[in-house]
């Protein structure tokens, strides 16, 4: 089981597996030597947000699913979001804005690629 802990209304999870369910209002460390894939939650209300802090060389992905998307800028993806193939470090928040499967990229850093 990854580590949990609350601090207020936000987790922060930090992760050390090459596949992780995400939750509302979380945070993640990827921390796994390997490739992180993280698999946004089916359900999930309109204004909660998810982060995902890399640290690993190795990088990480998040799984949109089925009828899942995520818009940047003018842009949308609706197969994943991932951190660049040299930038394990990057950083990403998502806010879902149409409750279960539209997200917002409302802040990130480092190099990102929406697919």
């Amino acid at each position: 089981m990854n580590p949990i802990i609350q601090s207020g209304v936000v987790c922060y999870n930090i992760n050390n597996v090459t596949n992780q369910a995400m939750y509302g209002n979380c945070r993640y460390i990827a921390s796994n030597s390997s490739l992180t894939t993280f698999t946004l939650p089916s359900a999930i209300l309109a204004g909660q947000c998810i982060e995902v802090i890399g640290y690993n060389s190795a990088g990480w992905t998040i799984s949109l699913g089925a009828g899942k998307s995520i818009n940047w800028i003018d842009s949308t993806g609706t197969i994943s979001l991932s951190s660049g193939k040299h930038d394990s470090y990057s950083y990403v928040k998502l806010i879902c804005v149409v409750p279960n499967t539209v997200w917002n990229i409302i802040g990130s850093e480092g190099s990102l690629l929406l697919k």
